[in-house]
């Protein structure tokens, strides 16, 4: 299945490991340069156990991609998983506006 994941943060990067680890085939985007840039090399740019190793093995079997959102110029999947931070309200709420 073609999945693409937006943000990769702590949740967006473990979901695209864990699904092209899974088989699928995945297009992680994010807004950051620099982010999108590590995954690329196959670096998580934050720590989190054995993501890196994820993340370059699903590289190397050519099931991950990633791309700044501003590049995507292809359907972005059959699935697409939000992953971004959510605004939040002075006392803690979650801010839906």
């Amino acid at each position: 299945m073609n999945i693409t994941v937006v943000g990769l943060g702590y949740v967006g990067a473990v979901a695209v490991a864990a699904l092209s680890k899974a088989g699928h085939n995945v297009l992680g985007v994010d807004l950051d340069q620099g982010k999108v840039s590590s995954f690329q090399q196959g670096i998580c740019p934050f720590y989190e156990p054995e993501l890196s190793e994820l993340i370059a093995s699903g590289l190397a079997a050519g099931k991950l991609r990633f791309h700044r959102l501003d590049e995507v110029k292809e359907p972005l999947g059959e699935i697409v998983l939000i992953a971004v931070g959510m605004p939040t309200q002075a006392y803690g709420g979650t801010d839906l506006s």
